[in-house]
């Protein structure tokens, strides 16, 4: 007869003894269960809303730190230098991030307000309740001051997130290369609403100039042609989008037609900045040396510089690990941010659901090994005879030790089924309990941040959550891999509580047991 007959055998004769013990393997299964499933479903539900968020990065710049720390500097020289050398996002700083094929597309921006030259932008709809001013400057003339009408948006990158996440889509042409920012090419990608209303094809140019009729003016009367000052691109391609002016905006009422998401041109940032600079650099001659002549000309290099950089991930759950890879760009004033602060704040609930379970798992472990060590090491002392009579016969020590698992272990197997059943309500019942009270402790009514205009170039793409988004999708499920968890740790218990016994079995003596 083998040990596994034996085994079963055993549990048979013995039935109210395997009864006893089998409660408690059931009771030690709900509990398992319990811990188990509550930490699968917190975790899984904090997935879920990783998976819902937009898989984005932001490298920003912390003025407020930078603000607070100059603040703290005592010679004026110290706030000089520091407000000289004030922190901003470079070039370099996004150069490997760019490159890193996580990244499905980055903003790196420079917007600049224009005024249409050759061609109309598409109204506002404010025009009326916003009428342009009349300004007269010291010699008497009059100027009718408008709002710029057109925008200006230079990236760095020619996988813009726009073109990437739906907001924006390219139905005809194509977008600029990398080969047209290397080369500071005069293309751009307009609204199909412009081309239509203006009655433009691709291929056709159109003119764009910066200041208003005044400053134009002023340079003229410098020697400047203000055909000088035109800016021409050509159009590439044109583009849809989902963004509408949001007319209940408080600011709907005092924003030029640049504020539109249709009147803007999509362009390489290296000839938004040229231009830019060009038309510094006719300012600093015309109006800056006269006044400051020991001024110092900036450097080209200094428009290339930028609050924010933005990065569109391929997948919500890289998030994290990019951040950790990049972790070395993080210093005083610069630093990595995707939102984790707003969905740390909404996930407490969840962590302490979690740390509850998991305090659970860890006192049932060593409560259960402790309980199953006793009852077995108590049995092996009445069954001293079967084991001497067993090792008389020649059954090795091993199969004997073996027997004794396997007998635990049919046990276990039967109450572990039964607790599946009644497990999955439990721990419903009491997780949902839990996480309502740390709810009820840990209440959110709002997040106090700073406004931040959701100007393009300005806003962070971020999912905006709620703690109803991130709760709402915690619920305990039986599933396969959580059975089998459960199966496991069963397994795992006996097996280290089958140890003590083990060693008893090991150091008897046959001789001695039949003898007494």
């Amino acid at each position: 007869m083998n040990y596994l007959t034996r085994a079963c055998l055993y549990v048979k004769r013995k039935l109210s003894k395997s009864i006893l013990l089998g409660l408690t393997f059931f009771v030690i299964g709900n509990l398992v269960l319990i811990g188990l499933g509550i930490t699968q479903a917190a975790n899984n539900a904090k997935l879920l809303t990783r998976k819902s968020m937009k898989a984005i990065v932001n490298l920003k710049t912390d003025y407020e730190e930078f603000s607070e720390y100059v603040s703290h500097l005592e010679s004026q020289e110290e706030i000089e230098e520091a407000n000289n050398n004030s922190p901003n996002v470079t070039p370099k700083h996004v150069e490997l991030m760019s490159q890193d094929e996580r990244v499905k597309a980055m903003n790196y921006l420079n917007v600049i307000q224009v005024y249409t030259v050759d061609f109309n932008s598409i109204p506002m709809g404010n025009e009326d309740i916003n009428p342009p001013q009349v300004e007269v400057t010291s010699d008497g003339k009059k100027f009718e001051y408008k709002l710029a009408n057109f925008s200006l948006v230079g990236n760095l990158s020619p996988k813009m997130i726009e073109f990437n996440d739906g907001t924006c889509t390219l139905i005809e042409g194509n977008f600029y290369t990398q080969d047209d920012i290397d080369n500071a090419n005069h293309v751009a990608v307009i609204s199909k609403d412009v081309a239509d209303f203006n009655g433009l094809s691709i291929g056709d140019s159109i003119t764009l100039r910066i200041g208003t009729e005044q400053y134009l003016s002023e340079l003229e009367s410098k020697g400047y042609a203000r055909e000088d000052l035109d800016q021409v691109y050509e159009i590439i391609g044109f583009y849809t989008t989902i963004e509408e002016v949001d007319k209940n905006d408080p600011r709907f009422q005092v924003v030029g037609g640049n504020e539109s998401p249709l009147n803007r041109a999509y362009v390489p940032i290296t000839t938004v900045i040229e231009e830019n600079y060009k038309m510094y650099e006719i300012d600093y001659v015309a109006n800056i040396l006269p006044r400051f002549p020991d001024s110092i000309k900036v450097d080209i290099d200094v428009m290339y510089e930028t609050s924010k950089a933005i990065f569109l991930l391929n997948d919500p759950l890289d998030v994290e690990g990019f951040m950790e890879d990049y972790q070395p760009l993080n210093t005083q004033f610069i630093y990595l941010d995707a939102n984790n602060e707003q969905f740390n704040l909404f996930s407490k609930p969840l962590n302490n659901l979690t740390y509850f379970a998991e305090v659970i798992l860890i006192i049932i472990s060593i409560t259960s090994i402790f309980i199953i060590t006793l009852i077995t090491a108590l049995t092996l002392k009445s069954r001293e005879f079967e084991v001497g009579v067993l090792l008389s016969l020649g059954v090795s020590r091993i199969k004997i030790v073996a027997q004794f698992f396997i007998e635990l272990l049919i046990i276990l197997l039967v109450s572990f089924t039964c607790a599946v059943g009644t497990g999955s309500l439990i721990a419903n019942k009491v997780g949902d309990q839990v996480l309502e009270n740390q709810m009820s402790m840990n209440q959110v009514d709002e997040i106090n941040t700073d406004f931040v205009p959701n100007w393009l170039g300005f806003k962070d793409y971020f999912t905006e959550l709620t703690q109803e988004d991130v709760i709402s999708k915690y619920e305990v499920r039986i599933n396969t891999l959580l059975i089998l968890e459960i199966y496991i740790f069963g397994i795992g218990v006996v097996f280290i509580s089958i140890l003590v016994p083990t060693y008893m079995i090991m150091k008897l003596s046959p001789k001695r047991i039949m003898l007494s």
